[in-house]
């Protein structure tokens, strides 16, 4: 289809109390901007996203193959004026809402958002949470509870060049997938004003001896995602 293509494979295997079912889906590399015209042909929103998703379970319905299933979930995309509007997933309204958190500058460019996860029992855990923009990486942990659609984030934002008097907080994420919170906590705080105040003594050390990160993000957005993508022609096993 125009964008690109996807393959989903669905297993269904019905039983006397409970029916199993198997999710496996993998797009490369998909102009989701595309699609978003068709819904919307004024929008600005466009990008590249690739998806891999392999989940088993057994439910007494197949709509909660999520809530207990087990497996894994793994995207990656490169988004241009990601907005939730057009897309109201809540995995895209927490994206949507975390990038202007952890770099706010209207200069910056978002080069690519990455996340890794296994699921057990409908809990949803990070293997790898990684955000890159032209100022900043951003590295995190957090977890989905499909049970309960709880959702906990907590990610660290680092300059790519380091500055004097310049210091992003750790951003926590929490409450429902359709309710939550974004914000910063009172020991994020208390240990980022410890490094204003550090900053004279390991700012110049780090500028000399330090390694930056490329501000187009070519060594994690061209490559963090390969291995899941290399998967691809093993869909049937």
């Amino acid at each position: 289809m125009p964008g690109g293509s996807a393959t989903l494979r669905l297993g269904y295997k019905p039983g006397d109390k409970s029916v199993g079912a198997s999710l496996r889906v993998l797009v490369n590399h998909f102009d989701y901007g595309i699609l978003a015209r068709r819904i919307d042909p004024e929008t600005e929103m466009r990008g590249i996203l690739s998806l891999d998703v392999d989940v088993r379970a057994h439910a007494e319905h197949i709509s909660e193959l999520l809530r207990h299933g087990k497996g894994q979930i793994d995207f990656a995309v490169w988004p241009e004026n990601l907005k939730s509007g057009h897309l109201d997933i809540w995995a895209v309204n927490v994206l949507t809402a975390l990038l202007p958190a952890v770099d706010a500058s209207s200069a910056s460019k978002v080069n690519c958002a990455i996340g890794r996860f296994v699921l057990i029992d409908g809990r949803l855990s990070e293997r790898t949470i990684l955000i890159d923009t032209s100022r900043m990486r951003v590295t995190g942990k957090g977890q989905a509870d499909f049970h309960a659609e709880d959702i906990f984030l907590y990610v660290q934002p680092r300059a790519k060049t380091p500055q004097f008097l310049s210091f992003p907080l750790p951003i926590e994420v929490s409450g429902k997938f359709t309710d939550f919170h974004v914000g910063v906590t009172a020991a994020d705080v208390l240990e980022t004003v410890v490094q204003f105040a550090t900053s004279a003594i390991w700012v110049p050390i780090e500028t000399l001896f330090g390694t930056q990160a490329p501000s187009d993000g070519h060594d994690v957005c061209a490559f963090e995602f390969k291995q899941g993508i290399n998967d691809a022609n093993a869909l049937g096993k």
